[in-house]
């Protein structure tokens, strides 16, 4: 996979997440980003809507505009000519880049140099819950789902899952698009909560290992972030913030994201309701709502 793609007047940095024109910003959010990258890549071959909505917003419940609206915009961005576009629609089936790719890396990094980092898309996995009480088995969901939304703030990273476990060192599956994986084990420790966490690359290589204690599940999250966020990150000046500082709403977004990741709307939408009444302003929890809804009523359908 190549750090940098230039086609056209264009230079698509991956590891800095930047597009330029002619060494000029364009200005794309992280969907639009990932959009393009996914296109550029793929770029020998017409690539389907369901994989790019598998890929850029990792299977989320979408309305039917959202990718047209999204090419639209892209389209925008590149100050597309219609004589000579960028991006073929394929009626039926998806889209293609059409301009011609180079690929190799960035002649001149704009950042210090991070050694042997994982990557930018990486895969949460769920918790291996190495307590021995079953009472905290929420946790193996509900913990990266909290993980996610503190590092969603960092747009240098672009995360996706919670997704199936994998094997200690386990290789990526290729058709996953990850750079990497993040996965934590939870254990008991004097009494208090223990979390080791393991940053694997997409070739199976160990990249970070941590382990950390805290007397509460919700401290030991935070803490989790600020580790990954350490490691992945270093010199960002991007503030990772819980969703609340009251671990009652902490906890009944997490319980509820849980059941909703088994597929559970039923039962996710009553928690989820109660953290979106306390938490009425956070966006991930109005739309971990609007999909649990949407989960129970095609259930109950």
């Amino acid at each position: 996979m190549s750090h940098q793609y230039d086609f056209g007047p264009f230079q698509l940095d991956v590891w800095q997440r930047e597009l330029r024109r002619r060494q000029q910003l364009v200005a794309l959010s992280p969907k639009l980003f990932e959009l393009l990258r996914l296109l550029v890549e793929q770029h020998h071959r017409v690539v389907t809507r369901q994989e790019i909505l598998s890929r850029v917003w990792a299977g989320r419940v979408t309305t039917p505009g959202v990718l047209p609206q999204a090419v639209l915009k892209l389209r925008a961005a590149l100050e597309e000519d219609p004589a000579q576009p960028w991006i073929r629609s394929v009626r039926g089936v998806g889209y293609r880049f059409l301009g011609e790719v180079r690929e190799g890396l960035p002649q001149a990094p704009r950042a210090p140099h991070r050694p042997d980092p994982v990557g930018l898309r990486l895969g949460l996995m769920p918790c291996l819950n190495r307590t021995g009480d079953d009472s905290l088995q929420w946790l193996s969901l509900g913990l990266p789902a909290l993980l996610h939304q503190m590092l969603e703030a960092e747009p240098r990273l672009a995360l996706f899952g919670p997704g199936p476990p994998l094997a200690p060192a386990e290789p990526v599956p290729a058709s996953l698009g990850l750079d990497g994986v993040l996965q934590g084990c939870l254990v008991r420790h004097s009494g208090a909560l223990g979390l080791h966490s393991q940053l694997v690359s997409a070739d199976g290589r160990v990249l970070h290992t941590d382990s950390m204690c805290e007397p509460r599940w919700d401290m030991l999250c935070t803490r989790w972030a600020h580790s990954v966020h350490t490691a992945l990150c270093p010199g960002s000046d991007i503030r990772l913030v819980a969703l609340s500082p009251d671990p009652f709403a902490l906890e009944a977004f997490a319980r509820g994201s849980s059941l909703l990741l088994r597929g559970d709307g039923a039962l996710a939408r009553p928690l989820l309701q109660v953290a979106h009444d306390l938490l009425p302003d956070q966006p991930a929890v109005h739309t971990a709502l609007l999909r649990a809804t949407a989960l129970a009523g095609d259930a109950s359908g």
